[in-house]
């Protein structure tokens, strides 16, 4: 049987929050989540390059844990001897991601089962921190990989890949905003693997270099492909809404 403890944001983060409540609605055995705490990124991470979709303000992660009655702790994410007391305590075997740093190949050795992610996008063709923009500059399907981690970044046991669906209407912001939907469908798809206990069917994925960071002006290049891009993948309105 499973036993999760979900790896998040001690802060308000929408995707903490969604994977943490929809972890307990699943029914699976949550015995805890791991909340890091806020560091400053570099600047590389907060470029988008367009706008964004409005989103509701999340619920802080600690906040909502204590709602939910699931144990909740505070520990950096790097923090091998605390978190390897935590897991013992807990008995946790398997772990999800649903907001952490790089684990350290020791983290991931804490659990027999692995650590389950959800990367936005195809590995390894997305792989990094950049994925969106890689996605463009690709031509890549969008979408989210399910896969068990191991030591190299964006690699490890491929387990799905939920594809979002692109129409012609799209817009950079929507098609972001379709493949964080893809992600909490892509964890559905998982919670209910985990319900049934069963061992997952995975392959390896083969990723030889990971994708480094863009800089902002090939960033902006890759936003150009956009509307190319969209041609590519995009259904036609009428193919993408029944009628």
């Amino acid at each position: 049987m499973y036993r999760v403890a979900i790896f998040a944001y001690d802060f308000p983060h929408q995707k903490s929050a969604d994977f943490i409540v929809e972890s307990r609605l699943s029914g699976i055995d949550l015995v805890g989540v791991i909340g890091a705490p806020k560091k400053t990124l570099p600047s590389y991470g907060n470029f988008r390059g367009y706008r964004p979709l409005p989103e509701p303000i999340p619920h802080d992660t600690a906040t909502l844990c204590g709602r939910l009655g699931i144990d909740y702790v505070v520990l950096d994410h790097d923090d091998v001897k605390s978190i390897g007391k935590y897991v013992s305590r807990r008995n946790a075997n398997l772990a999800v991601i649903a907001g952490a740093r790089i684990l350290k190949p020791d983290v991931i050795d804490q659990f027999r089962y692995g650590i389950i992610n959800f990367h936005p996008g195809q590995i390894p063709a997305t792989s990094g921190l950049d994925a969106f923009y890689w996605m463009l500059e690709k031509s890549s399907q969008a979408g989210v990989t399910v896969h068990l981690i191991d030591h190299k970044v964006d690699a490890g046991q491929f387990i799905l890949f939920e594809a979002a669906v692109v129409d012609s209407e799209d817009t950079l912001a929507t098609v972001a905003r379709k493949i964080y939907v893809a992600q909490l469908t892509a964890l559905r798809k998982v919670l209910g693997m985990i319900g049934r206990a069963g061992a997952f069917s995975t392959t390896p994925i083969e990723r030889p270099r990971k994708n480094p960071p863009m800089s902002d002006e090939e960033r902006v290049a890759a936003i150009a492909k956009f509307d190319e891009w969209k041609e590519r993948f995009a259904t036609s309105r009428s193919d993408a809404v029944p009628q």
